[in-house]
């Protein structure tokens, strides 16, 4: 694996989503620099930010809700998410990416659930999550051979999901759904809430 120091960083291959900052030099004398260069040490996590956006996908089967998982390429379940590439809104990579490493097509629903920090490509990135209702499954499962895909309750996502904040947005989520109506039946009868 290929290390960048913060010289080297500069030159490192462009890589999708990634929006770089200016670097900041040092002036070489701090006494003629007075007002013209901030004199801080460069920070790599400050030349690079990353979006990302995902989706809880939900659908209510028989007066029941569910909420869609898949697994990451370690293993561990989660809600699908991306990169926001440009020329796309979060709304747009959300739904595509949930067409893509889920199989599902559906509607994202107005309103961020919130968002959370994580880390890609070694850098800093806010993930900003949305609601997905399931219209369908899709042709188009472009991660069917590396990924598992599971349709459960509140109670067992939950059990599944390993982040803290991956459970913090699936509670938002729930709680935004017990206020929405739902012509499919009334789900929230007998639910437990954690």
């Amino acid at each position: 694996m290929k290390r960048y120091t913060a010289a080297a960083s500069a030159v490192r291959p462009a890589v999708r989503g990634l929006v770089p900052v200016p670097r900041i030099a040092r002036h070489p004398d701090p006494a003629q620099a007075a007002g013209s260069h901030p004199q801080e040490p460069f920070e790599r996590s400050k030349m690079l930010k990353m979006l990302q956006a995902g989706a809880v996908p939900f659908r209510i089967i028989e007066s029941r809700l569910e909420f869609l998982l898949v697994t990451s390429r370690r293993g561990n379940w989660i809600f699908p998410k991306g990169v926001v590439e440009g020329g796309e809104t979060p709304e747009e990579t959300a739904r595509k990416e949930v067409e893509e490493e889920a199989g599902i097509s559906g509607t994202v629903l107005p309103e961020p659930l919130g968002s959370y920090k994580d880390r890609k490509f070694w850098n800093d990135c806010e993930v900003r999550m949305f609601l997905l209702e399931y219209a369908g499954d899709s042709p188009r499962w472009g991660d069917a051979g590396s990924r598992a895909k599971r349709w459960c309750s509140f109670d067992d996502a939950i059990g599944l999901l390993k982040k803290g904040d991956l459970r913090q947005i699936l509670r938002v989520a729930r709680e935004r759904l017990e206020t929405r109506p739902h012509p499919a039946g009334d789900w929230r009868k007998g639910q437990e809430t954690r």
